[in-house]
């Protein structure tokens, strides 16, 4: 314990650790060699003041998208699916809808 003023503090014995910060969506890394984990596919849009990104994958039955401003963390969502082909089929949809809205292949 340390003394401050009248009153006394507890000061801890090991310095505090900070939480680990989350890499920039766009160093998201690739799935290595051998690996059963897909790839991100990865749309951008920047138009006037918009610049945002949306990436999605299939991991097993599931679909995670990632999306938000190029150059930040963005949000993440994670969706199970009954099979693999309905999750693909998922992300083949969302990234039509992507298209049509604009957004671009990054890459």
């Amino acid at each position: 314990m340390a003394d401050i003023g009248d009153a006394p503090v507890d000061v801890p014995s090991t310095p505090a650790v900070a939480a680990p910060v989350a890499a920039p969506a766009e160093a998201v890394p690739l799935p290595s060699a051998g690996s059963t984990e897909l790839a991100w596919r990865r749309l951008e849009f920047v138009e006037g003041t918009s610049s945002k990104f949306w990436q999605a994958r299939r991991e097993g039955a599931d679909v995670v998208v990632a999306f938000g401003r190029i150059g930040t963390a963005g949000q993440m969502q994670r969706k199970q699916f009954d099979d693999a082909a309905r999750a693909e089929a998922e992300i083949d949809k969302l990234v039509a809808e992507k298209l049509r809205k604009g957004y671009r292949e990054a890459g």
